[in-house]
């Protein structure tokens, strides 16, 4: 019976690879899709003629960033990692914040054994903690005198559970911890020229989010946020809640630049990297049932489907140009490669409110504080 079974699932991932395989011949269809229906803009290469590229890889070598300070959390690992590599790579004083002291401290090394000209630094920070994002912005804020760019790109997919602060923990650690982040910094960023801040979103805050009032599913207080408890199928679980966190930061982006205004010389703006191919969809991430030449075969597809990790960081690496200044992008939302989406969700400025409200209700006891205590 096994066997039997083991084999009618690689007929169907045959079949469905030889499908896959013959549209790709015809790219064209893709893209017409796209037309219809934006959340498939810059999802993957196949749906993205390069002709529509804003932005290549070879063009990361004319980037100037000597001499900007930089952070970027979730650095050790995927897009994280690839921003820190190509802001070093040009010039720029990289500080990785990561949870991990172990994987720090490693991301960091293999950066300057890749990029002998690096300078990098780990920064412990576990957004799961605001008392411990506290004391890592602090620390940063104590020994650095300016930032040029910060990069909120950790973020974490997981079941509904709070968070030792009582706050439900996917939405804590993809934004509040990251709004106290940059609550702290902003001093830092005002003395910049001209600074960037880019949030790391994605596509789930168009297509997982529930229909109904974007207010409700994003309320103004701690107490609605953690009632907000989807139900039914775990997976289904966790897409709801990390949808919801996706849509926040792009609503987070675009209240944060209406509260700076238009003459700020802080360009705060967001992407979605596309789907990437990262080590989940190695060996690792293939159950172990499936036969070996599957394997194989669906590893070698998705390489072929997918973004690498370096051109998914691509847009991120866009938004903290130059080019961000003399195009004056504020509050904007951006797929792969450089294509600026609306996401129709994040246009309500109520819903906007709400998310800055909550984020100002959770850490304000830790804004109180004057120093690193």
């Amino acid at each position: 019976m096994a066997a039997t079974s083991t084999s009618k699932m690689s007929s169907v991932a045959l079949v469905v690879a030889v499908i896959i395989g013959c549209a790709l011949k015809s790219q064209t269809l893709f893209h017409h899709l796209a037309n219809y229906y934006h959340p498939l803009i810059g999802l993957a290469p196949f749906v993205t003629p390069e002709d529509k590229y804003g932005f290549k890889l070879n063009q990361v070598q004319s980037v100037d960033l000597r001499g900007q300070v930089a952070l970027v959390t979730g650095a050790n690992s995927g897009i994280g990692f690839e921003l820190s590599k190509m802001l070093a790579s040009q010039g720029a004083y990289v500080t990785m914040a990561c949870r991990n002291p172990q994987r720090c401290f490693s991301a960091a090394d293999r950066i300057r054994k890749e990029v002998p000209s690096a300078s990098v630094s780990p920064l412990i920070l576990d957004l799961g903690s605001l008392s411990k994002t506290n004391r890592a912005a602090r620390t940063f804020l104590q020994n650095n005198e300016r930032l040029d760019i910060l990069f909120l790109n950790a973020g974490i997919v997981g079941p509904f559970e709070l968070s030792d602060d009582g706050i439900e923990h996917v939405f804590q650690v993809n934004l509040i911890s990251h709004h106290l982040l940059y609550r702290i910094l902003e001093p830092l960023l005002q003395v910049s020229e001209h600074a960037k801040v880019v949030s790391t979103s994605s596509v789930a805050g168009k297509v997982w989010v529930p229909y109904g009032s974007v207010e409700s599913y994003v309320p103004p207080t701690i107490e609605g946020l953690n009632e907000w408890n989807p139900t039914g199928m775990r997976v289904a679980e966790r897409l709801l809640l990390y949808g919801r966190s996706k849509l926040a930061q792009i609503l987070w982006t675009k209240y944060l630049t209406r509260r700076l205004g238009n003459d700020s010389t802080i360009h705060v703006n967001a992407f979605h990297p596309g789907a990437v191919h990262t080590a989940l969809t190695t060996t690792k991430g293939v159950a172990k049932w499936v036969p070996r030449i599957a394997q194989r075969a669906t590893i070698q597809m998705l390489g072929y489907l997918l973004w690498s990790s370096s051109l998914g960081a691509l847009t991120g690496l866009y938004l903290a140009t130059q080019a961000v200044v003399e195009k004056n992008i504020r509050g904007a939302y951006f797929h792969p490669q450089t294509i600026e989406v609306v996401n129709p969700y994040s246009l309500d400025e109520t819903a906007q409110n709400n998310v800055w409200e909550l984020c100002e209700i959770a850490v304000e006891k830790f804004l109180a504080q004057k120093e690193l205590k």
